[in-house]
């Protein structure tokens, strides 16, 4: 059995595809498959996965996938659980960046910088698209740009972590007020939940890893978009960058950073369904559905 699988029919998925995650309909697509990847400097796409709802020959096509260095890493992890959310989060990446470029899923080449942050290596004509990743119990989240810093954050939002210890090694002193503010409203979990997931999207846009003190910056959401302000120990300008901040479902919480100097965001979210369905019990969120706004 392929760790981390959970049994199920095989569905006969093409290697090259093996989660056939085939475009959602037109209105709700984040992204249309082209022979170059053309997203526009705005536009931000973010597809997501329930890994759980995968099956064994899906995991194995999965797995078929990976690079030498990411099936090492894939079975050196000892807990079933992070090594299924490693396992498809990266074949996500491969699926879906082939979906933008006319590359094998297992052709791809990724580096990373000094503190981490991954990238494309190979082919050398497509490192201009930009990606990161995120996963947590139950959610995998890819986020796409053009040639634009983006970083996306997801958190189960059942875990309890201790909100009050957490939050006041992390949040800067305003931040500290809302969340206490909310806290008084019995709206604590949201509260922190929403405020991490910023914070940790920003911080991996930026690519400087633990370099970057969360406390030097903070998010504001007092506005109808986030909004963030520096501190002394983290030069920016707060008008580069757009945040979002949204529930894919009743359990997770999403976040996503991107610069964009001038103009607003465009961030389209779709789900991406193991059998390839466009019909879903799951919300599936695309035009219209609260996530693609401006600044």
């Amino acid at each position: 059995m392929v760790r981390g699988a959970d049994t199920g029919q095989s569905r006969g998925l093409s290697p090259a595809d093996p989660l056939r995650m085939r475009p959602l309909p037109r209105q709700a697509r984040p992204a249309r498959a082209r022979a170059g990847y053309g997203l526009s400097g705005n536009e931000v796409d973010v597809w997501l996965v329930d890994p759980t709802g995968l099956g064994e020959d899906d995991l194995s096509r999965c797995a078929g996938l990976l690079s030498p260095d990411e099936r090492a890493r894939w079975e050196a992890f000892a807990a079933p659980g992070a090594a299924l959310q490693f396992l498809v989060a990266r074949a996500t990446l491969r699926t879906m960046l082939s979906r933008y470029a006319d590359v094998h899923p297992s052709d791809w080449v990724f580096g990373a910088n000094a503190h981490g942050r991954p990238s494309i290596l190979e082919p050398v004509p497509f490192r201009g698209l930009r990606f990161n990743l995120s996963h947590t119990e139950g959610l995998v989240a890819l986020a796409l740009a053009d040639g634009r810093e983006i970083g996306v954050d997801v958190e189960n939002t059942t875990r309890d972590l201790g909100f009050d210890r957490l939050a006041a090694t992390v949040f800067a002193e305003t931040e500290m007020a809302a969340f206490r503010d909310a806290a008084a409203k019995g709206d604590q979990r949201r509260a922190f939940y929403t405020l991490w997931t910023l914070k940790e999207a920003y911080s991996k846009a930026r690519g400087l890893g633990l370099s970057l003190p969360l406390k030097a910056f903070d998010v504001d959401l007092s506005g109808a978009h986030p909004r963030l302000a520096f501190g002394a120990g983290c030069p920016d300008d707060p008008d580069r960058w757009r945040l979002r901040c949204l529930a894919p479902t009743a359990e997770h919480v999403l976040a996503v950073a991107v610069s964009v100097p001038d103009g607003p965001a465009c961030v389209r979210v779709a789900w991406c369904e193991p059998g390839g369905s466009t019909t879903s019990a799951r919300p599936r969120l695309g035009q219209g559905a609260g996530d693609q706004a401006g600044s």
